[in-house]
């Protein structure tokens, strides 16, 4: 059995939530570049504020997005409703605090007054960073080494496969909810 500081299980996971966000990240990208010459679009997918993937319906105006809401066809969600997670999601990707880009930290000495430095790289070279960080670990320890932060659905379900790694993990194995339900 591999032994992991709780810095290096951070660093680790925090991998696999970062593929999970790109998911949507470029799905939305994508989206908005297609939809910028498109008065006005209506394109369907799932919430992913939570683990509940409620089905919703987003429109795009001018290459933005403007509008979430609930798609009423969706049985397995909230049945056409959103949340106000889900209604604030807009906002969270309009915030102009929002990182767009990828950030590489520089200082190596760490702690509460030290300044880590970041300074921007290119997409090739945070994918090259990442890919290179986790095939050494899966060199030296093993899919045992890897654990996958992310839903237990679809792609998650095959990258975890892909990799060999039976470690998973997500916010709801961490949530208070569990307590409430148990």
């Amino acid at each position: 059995m591999v032994q992991w500081s709780r810095r290096q299980f951070l660093q680790w996971s925090t991998g696999g939530l970062v593929a999970a966000a790109l998911s949507d990240w470029v799905f939305f990208e994508k989206t908005l570049w297609a939809a910028a010459q498109d008065e006005d679009r209506q394109f369907y997918h799932a919430c992913h504020i939570c683990d509940c993937n409620c089905g919703m319906i987003y429109r795009i105006r001018n290459g933005r997005l403007v509008e979430m809401r609930g798609n009423p066809a969706d049985k397995l969600g909230a049945a056409g409703k959103l949340c106000v997670k889900g209604y604030s999601a807009p906002r969270l990707y309009h915030d102009p605090c929002r990182l767009s880009y990828p950030l590489r930290r520089t200082n190596p000495r760490k702690g509460r007054d030290q300044d880590p430095a970041w300074k921007i790289i290119s997409w090739d070279e945070a994918f090259s960073v990442v890919g290179e960080q986790f095939r050494r670990v899966y060199d030296q320890h093993g899919p045992d080494a890897i654990v996958l932060f992310a839903r237990p659905k679809g792609w998650d379900v095959h990258l975890q496969s892909a990799i060999g790694t039976p470690n998973q993990l997500c916010h709801v194995d961490t949530c208070y909810i569990n307590h409430e339900v148990v």
